[in-house]
C-alpha cells in the first residue's frame, strides 16, 4: 500500500484538521478523507470507497515499527474477533487485507455517539445522569445477544 504524504509510522498524530491524501489501494479504491485517531500502533481514517460509493472507517496498522510481530498479532486478534461477529450493536467489518507493510481493517463508519472513554469520563466527573434500570437491562440483553451470536 502506498500512502502518499506519509513517512514510516504515523506522522499525522494529533492532527484533527481534515486533509486529503490518496490511499493507493486496489487501484485507487480508497481515498482518505480525514484522520479520526492515531495511536503508536495504528491510524484510523475516514475513507471513501470508490467501488461501493460510500464512506468507511479504515484502521491501518503498520508493520514498519520495531515489533512487527506484535502489530500483526494485534491485527489478527481484532480481525478474527470482528470477522466472527454479526450484530446490530457491533461495528461491521467490511473487508480486511494486508498490503506491503500495512495491515488494514475496513469497518462500518459510525458517526456521533459516545465512546466508552467518554462515558467513563462523564461518570467519573459526575456529569452523567444515572441510567434507569430499564436502560441497564436493555443494554445487558443487547450485549448478551451479541456475545451469543459468536
Amino acid at each position: 500500500m502506498n500512502l502518499q504524504n506519509e513517512s514510516a509510522g504515523w506522522s499525522n498524530q494529533g492532527n484533527v484538521e481534515p486533509h486529503r491524501e490518496t490511499l493507493i489501494l486496489d487501484r485507487g479504491r480508497y481515498e482518505i478523507l480525514n484522520t479520526i485517531a492515531t495511536t503508536p500502533w495504528s491510524r484510523v481514517c475516514e475513507v471513501f470507497d470508490t467501488v461501493k460509493q460510500r464512506r468507511f472507517a479504515a484502521k491501518l496498522l503498520s508493520c514498519d515499527g520495531p515489533l512487527p510481530q506484535t502489530a500483526r498479532a494485534m491485527w489478527e486478534r481484532e480481525r478474527a474477533a470482528l470477522d466472527g461477529l454479526n450484530h446490530a450493536a457491533i461495528v461491521h467489518l467490511d473487508r480486511w487485507f494486508q498490503d506491503g507493510q500495512k495491515l488494514v481493517l475496513v469497518l462500518e463508519l459510525i458517526r456521533g455517539g459516545k465512546t466508552l472513554s467518554n462515558l467513563i469520563s462523564e461518570c467519573a466527573s459526575g456529569q452523567s445522569a444515572r441510567p434507569t434500570p430499564y436502560w441497564r437491562i436493555r443494554e445487558a440483553v443487547s450485549l448478551i445477544s451479541a456475545l451469543a451470536a459468536c
